[in-house]
């Protein structure tokens, strides 16, 4: 399958979205009311990317072997690398025990609620949801079950879970483990990456894609209001069933972008936004330990020189981590998987 480029923008748009959001909420500045511009719209949209780019990459014949090399290849050493920096620069509290270090280390939240305070790096409670669907969709390709049911299968565990937490049928809310499993099977986080796969088997159905992803009127139509929209909703406080609506309206637009916005993918903004999609994991890794250290180790006030300050050194970092952690890694990766094929 070639490479949506337009997805690589949204990814830019996505993480952009969520270190603005966090430089005006660390700094406790509201320019909209009683509340900080919102970044759970684009965590929303990462999520809707994972579930659509996963779907649609993964072969019913994938074996679960390389399918999880890839995954993990991609996930845990450059927030292995975030976690140690956070770690040595941020790293405050004395009762650092060598559990908690575990849980930070293998992304195992275990205190029954997943938050941004779950974690040392506190944007990865994400990460967490993203390593839960990798997972069951491991558990999809080792039974070599179609890969359409793991919609079902993400349901019917956030369904039972929500049942049983609800009844509490042996008063299992005091049983440690099963609080970690509810935070994360338990929670409609999910509903994005199954909105994503859903896409994804509209996008792969030749039908259905050529009557809506193929319509150059639809495009015509909604595209920009779509896009208006989604940015006047950015400054409303945040609801979770809104986003999950106008990100997938926006989502399945952008994926047009490619057939019909005639953009030059060769020029040096569209290069520019592609490397900034390439390192949007890094960015939204990175961008909070920045924010911390430019507010309590320089003291900087300004909330344009924070934000101006956090996007220039962010980048910089995020080149340097993509060139020299993700991309070698993801190369080693793909050795690593050929071999096992042959």
């Amino acid at each position: 399958m070639r490479k949506l480029i337009s997805i690589q923008f949204l990814r830019a748009f996505a993480c952009l979205t969520v270190l603005i959001f966090h430089v005006f909420q660390k700094m406790d500045i509201k320019p909209f009311g009683n509340y900080y511009l919102s970044g759970g719209y684009g965590v929303d949209l990462f999520f809707i990317i994972s579930g659509f780019l996963i779907f649609i990459t993964t072969k019913e014949n994938d074996s679960w072997k390389v399918f999880l090399i890839k995954r993990i290849f991609r996930i845990f050493p450059l927030y292995w690398v975030a976690f140690f920096l956070f770690y040595i620069l941020l790293n405050t509290e004395n009762n650092f025990s060598a559990f908690y270090f575990l849980q930070n280390l293998f992304l195992i939240p275990w205190n029954g609620e997943l938050t941004t305070k779950s974690l040392l790096v506190g944007v990865a409670w994400s990460t967490v949801i993203e390593v839960y669907f990798y997972l069951v969709f491991t558990v999809i390709l080792f039974f070599k079950i179609k890969k359409k049911y793991i919609i079902a299968l993400l349901f019917s565990l956030l369904i039972l879970i929500k049942v049983i937490y609800y009844f509490n049928p042996i008063d299992i809310n005091n049983i440690e483990v099963f609080n970690f499993i509810y935070s994360v099977a338990g929670k409609t986080f999910i509903i994005p990456f199954i909105i994503g796969i859903f896409i994804g088997m509209f996008y792969e159905n030749s039908r259905v894609s050529t009557f809506i992803f193929n319509n150059k009127y639809i495009f015509k139509i909604f595209f920009f209001k779509i896009i208006i929209l989604y940015l006047i909703l950015l400054f409303f406080q945040y609801k979770q069933f809104n986003s999950y609506l106008i990100t997938t309206i926006f989502f399945s637009l952008w994926l047009m972008v490619d057939k019909f916005a005639n953009i030059n993918y060769n020029s040096k903004i569209s290069t520019f936004f592609n490397h900034i999609g390439n390192i949007s994991y890094s960015i939204y890794l990175l961008h909070m330990l920045v924010i911390e250290l430019l507010i309590t180790l320089f003291e900087i006030k300004d909330v344009f020189i924070v934000l101006l300050l956090t996007i220039l050194i962010t980048f910089i970092i995020s080149f340097t981590t993509y060139n020299f952690i993700e991309k070698p890694l993801i190369n080693k990766s793909k050795l690593i998987v050929k071999n096992i094929k042959h």
